[in-house]
């Protein structure tokens, strides 16, 4: 049983079962990481959400299909995730600069941690962190300014908790029949700030659906699928 980081489709999944299938003497099944994280907490047909460094919603449909909603890294997506957050952080701090108000505590630990003086120079040193982990590493920042009245970063943290119920939102309109979530990923299980108003916009906007933030490590989710496995595989 395999979740695996990069299979963002029902296809992907089945290729690498496929490459697996011929090494391994045994069955084989491989999911989306995000997957594991139901599965982890004993939950099967349930959306996984989540919000780490970057984000993501998963489900399988009535064919067994992988959905997907978000995922879409650093530069196009990721809102709800550290990486996503820290973007939109920047970008909102530079426009509050292009309208000439000063800094506010997200503006000044931005441009700390950033080493930068000014909007251009901050600007460019966010430009050339060439990674996820490198943005999402300063996703703190946006809580410790929102803990000490940060409009700014108030505001950009309600948005995420918007993206991340979105995901949810655009998988059960695309047909995915759950009654449950499962949500996990550094962002969403150690900051409070982020979870608990996103756990409540869940039953604001998704009705019936619950909530269940991971708890354990996800790599339980693949034992679980491979126990599932040999169950099914000594019954035939």
């Amino acid at each position: 049983g395999v979740g695996a980081h990069g299979c963002d489709s029902t296809q992907q999944c089945l290729d690498f079962e496929e490459a697996l299938a011929a090494l391994i003497c045994g069955p084989v099944q491989v999911l989306n990481d995000a997957e594991l994280m139901p599965l982890a907490m004993g939950f099967r047909g349930s959306i996984g959400v989540v919000s780490g460094t970057g984000s993501i919603g998963v489900a399988r449909d009535a064919e067994h299909r992988l959905v997907t909603a978000g995922g879409w890294g650093r530069i196009l997506g990721d809102e709800g995730g550290a990486s996503g957050m820290v973007r939109e952080s920047v970008r909102a701090v530079l426009a509050s600069m292009d309208r000439g108000e000063p800094p506010d505590q997200l503006g000044h630990r931005l441009l700390t941690c950033f080493d930068a003086t000014d909007g251009p120079e901050l600007a460019m040193a966010f430009t050339r962190q060439n990674s996820a982990a490198s943005l999402g590493s300063y996703a703190r920042e946006v809580f410790a300014a929102a803990a000490e009245g940060s409009v700014i970063a108030n505001r950009v943290i309600d948005g995420a908790v918007n993206e991340l119920a979105t995901l949810v939102e655009r998988l059960l309109g695309r047909g995915i029949v759950t009654d449950h979530v499962v949500a996990g990923g550094g962002m969403i299980q150690t900051q409070s700030r982020l979870r608990d108003p996103f756990i409540a916009s869940l039953k604001v906007t998704c009705g019936e659906i619950t909530a269940t933030v991971l708890d354990r490590a996800p790599v339980i989710g693949a034992l679980a699928l491979a126990s599932s496995l040999e169950s099914r595989e000594g019954m035939k």
